[in-house]
């Protein structure tokens, strides 16, 4: 999370929809027949866990190339995907094109599970920034004074071999608990 208010607002969740598929019975009537996917995760806690595991991972090292000034993106590459990693690489081209850092290390709390399936696993957060600044060459802070601190997430994690991935984000608006 470099900039944190460029990263929030580039976020976008892409929620992948169960699939229905139509079979045709010997009356010739379509019944729908719906499409399950077994969780990878034996129970929500193991979720939660990998959950918070992963974006803590993603976070330290997005805080670290801003803090380096966005040289060297590629070293998230393997911490996200999808919106997620196309929002944070604007940010770090931002950065190196404006000359700006991260000071400061980026938190979150209040993570809780949405859901998991085969695929991917949704949870809430609370994203703190109340401790990071974006500071330009001559060390003058750009982050607006009307800067929300704490923002409240809907996070989806891709499955990949078992890990998760944060893929896509959106800010949650109703049920903030931030």
């Amino acid at each position: 999370m470099s900039a944190r208010r460029i990263v929030a607002a580039a976020g976008v969740l892409v929620a992948l929809a169960s699939l229905t598929a139509c079979t045709t019975t010997t009356i010739g009537e379509p019944e729908p027949v719906a499409t399950t996917s077994a969780p990878v995760f034996a129970s929500d806690e193991e979720a939660l866990a990998a959950a918070e595991k992963a974006y803590a991972a993603y976070t330290e090292m997005s805080d670290l190339i801003a803090s380096e000034g966005g040289v060297d993106p590629e070293r998230i590459e393997h911490l996200a995907s999808g919106d997620v990693l196309e929002g944070v690489l604007a940010t770090f081209e931002r950065f190196r094109d404006e000359s700006l850092t991260l000071k400061g290390e980026t938190t979150f709390d209040s993570l809780v599970l949405q859901r998991q399936d085969s695929l991917e696993v949704v949870a809430y957060l609370c994203l703190d920034v109340t401790n990071v600044d974006v500071v330009n060459e001559a060390g003058e802070t750009t982050v607006s004074p009307d800067r929300r601190d704490r923002l409240p997430f809907e996070v989806t994690f891709e499955v990949a071999g078992g890990q998760l991935i944060p893929a896509n984000r959106q800010l949650w608006q109703s049920g903030s608990k931030c």
